[in-house]
């Protein structure tokens, strides 16, 4: 998110004044009142580029501005009494506002998706995360991933087919910035590490990021329940994320990849040779690793798995 400045603050700009309209307003408070009430009206009412109110389909997107304090995680300005302005949104369809269920009917951000087949909005309200989708005569919501603890936000295949940059998701939306108004640039959006969401149908699949084998004290288990995406098959089929992996007859350690199935959201745990990586930190374990060591193959079924290469 840029963070690209706009007006500054009527305290950081207000310089002393002097002469003649000094002495006939007898205090600068005057003065200071005046300013922010111009300044908070321009902002309230938004520009071109940030127009208090949008229409996506038939939703309309309506912007509010709020005053929030400016202590504790969100301080700025080093003053735990001071405040901040952000946006913040409420949404209609067809004349009827859309409340989700314990949020209500303000979001920190809106975003719509413009790549959907018909209109569809994602709204972020802290770390969660909701599906908005103009079903014609009502708006459909749907919580994405509502056991997750997190908001990272990932494209599957945002880089030339491949795997984008995680995003750790969208928090407050602040005037002093451009507001985000869309989400695109690939179809297939892991998020949460717990959902991947199909922007191309709507269609979402839940995700299982670990894999165990084995039901008694034996158990291998993988685990990449915190991890970005890290490949993507060549038909789109599955997507690999970095994990690490535990022997519990042995109490051994060690790396692995899960290759999870977008059919299903099940995984397949694949254990890394430790020659591979090497001691200590090793090499990273990224998309480069995967392209050098591993190949994708089809099995009897005709479905896309991973196979060493070999060596």
């Amino acid at each position: 998110m840029s963070n690209s400045g706009r007006s500054p603050s009527a305290r950081g700009c207000f310089a002393e004044p002097r002469g003649t309209l000094w002495r006939l307003a007898g205090a600068p408070s005057l003065w200071l009142l005046l300013f922010a009430a111009a300044t908070d009206h321009a902002h309230a009412a938004g520009s071109a580029d940030d127009a208090a109110e949008r229409r996506v389909g038939s939703f309309v997107i309506t912007q509010h501005a709020k005053r929030i304090g400016d202590g504790g995680l969100f301080m700025r300005t080093g003053n735990p009494f001071g405040t901040q302005r952000m946006r913040e949104y409420s949404i209609s369809h067809r004349g009827r506002n859309v409340a989700v269920p314990g949020l209500g009917e303000r979001h920190f951000q809106v975003l719509e998706l413009p790549d959907a087949p018909r209109p569809a909005l994602l709204l972020a309200s802290g770390m969660r995360y909701h599906l908005v989708v103009d079903e014609g005569d009502h708006a459909e919501v749907r919580e994405l991933a509502p056991q997750a603890s997190d908001s990272a936000l990932q494209w599957l295949d945002s880089a030339n087919g491949q795997p984008g940059p995680q995003s750790t998701g969208y928090g407050l939306d602040r005037i002093d910035s451009p507001p985000n108004l869309r989400l695109a640039g690939g179809r297939l959006l892991y998020l949460r590490h717990r959902v991947v969401l199909d922007v191309g149908t709507l269609a979402t699949r839940p995700v299982e990021p670990w894999w165990h084998q084995g039901k008694v004290k034996g158990d291998v288990e993988m685990n990449a329940s915190n991890s970005p995406a890290i490949a993507l098959s060549p038909g789109r089929t599955r997507f690999v994320l970095a994990g690490d992996g535990r022997d519990w007859a042995s109490d051994e350690r060690f790396q692995a990849l899960l290759v999870v199935d977008l059919a299903t959201g099940k995984p397949d745990g694949v254990r890394i040779d430790a020659s591979l990586v090497g001691p200590g930190q090793g090499v990273p374990i990224d998309a480069a690793f995967v392209a050098r060591h591993y190949r994708w193959e089809h099995d009897a079924q005709g479905r896309e798995v991973l196979v060493p290469r070999p060596r």
